[in-house]
């Protein structure tokens, strides 16, 4: 059973069985994209302020949180800080339509505190007039790559 929930006309989040006789939300959509649920990477919804709008569990899972923690939040505040300031230099860039997306390797903080690596993919959506609407983030674990680069680096 697939139950669609509409918001203005337009599907928003798209719900089926968990096999289990409850819901669980397989697709959250915004501007035409659909955020899997089940994808194999981290995926987010931002503002283009950076606020995030949807998330799906993979990218939840990464970050150690619930997906209620993190409706709303900015995205940059899960950035590790020594890394901030270079996201936050890519993310004006985009902002500003000198970049039409960027990639970046970073740390982000988890919930416990622990850290995670990632390879983070940024593009930003844009109405027809050029005015930034939405941007879409998707992030790759990385964190096991870079504890065997620094094995080797530390070994050599």
């Amino acid at each position: 059973m697939l139950l669609q929930e509409i918001e203005h006309g337009a599907i928003v989040r798209i719900v089926g069985s968990d096999g289990l006789g409850g819901l669980q939300t397989i697709a959250d959509i915004g501007a035409g994209l659909v955020i899997g649920q089940h994808s194999a990477c981290g995926q987010m919804l931002l503002t283009p302020e950076g606020d995030i709008e949807a998330i799906n569990t993979k990218a939840c899972h990464l970050l150690g949180y619930a997906r209620d923690a993190l409706i709303g939040t900015r995205c940059h505040t899960l950035t590790h800080p020594g890394d901030l300031s270079s996201e936050l230099d890519h993310w004006r860039s985009l902002q500003a339509g000198h970049l039409p997306h960027f990639r970046l390797e970073q740390r982000f903080l988890k919930q416990n505190g622990n850290i995670i690596w990632g390879e983070m993919h940024v593009s930003m959506l844009r109405d027809a007039n050029g005015q930034a609407r939405q941007a879409v983030a998707v992030i790759h674990d990385i964190s096991t790559r870079k504890h065997i680069e620094r094995s080797l680096r530390e070994r050599d």
